[in-house]
């Protein structure tokens, strides 16, 4: 169980950092890149991606 809990302390971290960025046509790059504000460009979006983003394309 402790091990677990370690383990688990270890690797929070890197999941609270990970963002997840949303593009449509219908979006605009001056959004925050979210659901309801999505950003316009693929290369907008690419540009803010850090290792262990997700990215959803409409």
């Amino acid at each position: 169980m402790l091990r677990l809990r370690l383990l688990l302390t270890c690797l929070l971290p890197f999941a609270l950092s990970a963002a997840t960025v949303f593009i449509s046509p219908s979006g605009d790059d001056a959004n925050p890149g979210t659901l309801a504000q999505p950003f316009r460009t693929i290369q907008h979006g690419v540009n803010l991606l850090q290792p262990g983003d997700t990215c959803f394309v409409r």
